[in-house]
């Protein structure tokens, strides 16, 4: 295997070391045409962050991989498209100035994707919501449902939400209500052992008063249909102390991928748990036509969005994803890209404990 003074090995595998050298390799043997790269690009030297998307990515191509066969048996040819777009999303990079480019797919379900719009909306929205003197986290949820009935129980919650916005707006517009302003994201779990589904919303609101206002509403609106739909009990609402951890709260991923962790949960790494593909299947194709994340009654502070724009690049280096080793491979030698080694339990959960049946 081929080394060099920026490269170490671990387990028999060769790993660049940008980070720790500063130093960045061309390939350089041969004459290659200039490139062009597009975007901020992502820092090469920030270690936390390249093993991180290396998790992702593992765990991404993996979940797209299983999600196609089922696109596959239910003969859906739009959405197998859009699980191989996931699974190619950073599968080949461009290093350029110590950062890397590459193409994203921008779906809701990728890991990577989610988190940089998560990093987005963080950067956005925190600003404003500390500003709200008096905050509330509310829950909105009715009882769980079988699979059949998902898609429709979610169109009822997106519409009966926006029909009580509406309604509350109109009131105060006629100055015999309260100003409702907040931000709501829609999420689902899945139950393995009742094989059920759980949608609900979750809220920040700007006062206790509107999540009040809101919660008796929903409750109202949905007995007037059917008293066991509803649940009292379920319709949290507490005040918010620490407004970055609710923000984050609301806007995570809109379905739950593993059981009982998540990619970002740290315990995956030492307890395991199940990825029912099946389930989130049904889950996107539910989801599908609804904003996952938005705002209301409010308007953010207007400011000037800097659009990376394109450069040519003389030199430069290529790289492609291996899911074999969970990391970049320069296309040119054997040298890995963050030298990420995915832990035991997470291999052993994305091999073994995908559920493709259960529903």
């Amino acid at each position: 295997m081929r080394s060099n003074n920026h490269s170490k090995t671990v387990l028999g595998k060769a790993i660049y070391t940008l980070a720790e050298t500063g130093t960045e390799i061309y390939q350089n043997s041969i004459a290659k045409p200039a490139t062009i790269v597009t975007g901020k690009g992502s820092e090469v030297g920030n270690d936390k962050l390249m093993k991180g998307k290396a998790k992702k990515k593992i765990v991404s191509a993996t979940l797209a991989l299983n999600l196609l066969s089922i696109a596959d048996k239910k003969e859906d040819h739009d959405r197998k498209q859009s699980f191989w777009n996931t699974y190619y999303c950073q599968s080949k990079l461009t290093l350029v100035d110590g950062k890397t480019y590459g193409n994203y797919c921008k779906n809701r379900f990728c890991p990577i994707c989610s988190s940089i719009r998560k990093a987005d909306i963080i950067n956005r929205y925190l600003p404003t919501l500390q500003g709200w003197k008096e905050p509330y986290f509310l829950t909105l949820t009715v009882k769980d449902y079988k699979a059949e009935h998902l898609k429709v129980m979610i169109e009822w919650i997106m519409t009966t939400f926006e029909n009580i916005y509406q309604k509350l707006k109109k009131r105060n517009q006629r100055g015999k209500g309260i100003k409702i302003m907040g931000i709501k994201s829609l999420e689902c779990e899945f139950n393995p052992v009742a094989q059920t589904y759980h949608p609900h919303l979750h809220l920040i609101v700007a006062s206790k008063e509107i999540s009040e206002t809101i919660r008796n509403e929903w409750i109202k609106i949905w007995k007037r249909r059917n008293e066991k739909l509803v649940y009292h009990g379920a319709q949290k609402s507490k005040p918010v102390f620490k407004m970055e951890g609710a923000l984050i709260e609301v806007i995570k991923y809109g379905t739950k991928i593993f059981t009982p962790s998540d990619v970002d949960n740290k315990s995956i790494n030492q307890k395991g748990g199940n990825i029912y593909a099946a389930a989130m299947y049904n889950i996107i194709d539910a989801m599908k036509g609804h904003r996952i994340f938005e705002r209301f009654g409010f308007n953010l502070p207007k400011i000037e969005k800097h659009v990376p724009g394109s450069k040519v690049a003389a030199e430069y280096s290529e790289w492609k994803y291996t899911r074999k080793y969970s990391d970049w491979h320069n296309t040119e030698n054997e040298q890995q890209l963050t030298g990420y080694i995915a832990p035991v339990p997470l291999v052993n959960l994305l091999k073994y404990n995908i559920d493709l049946q259960l529903e």
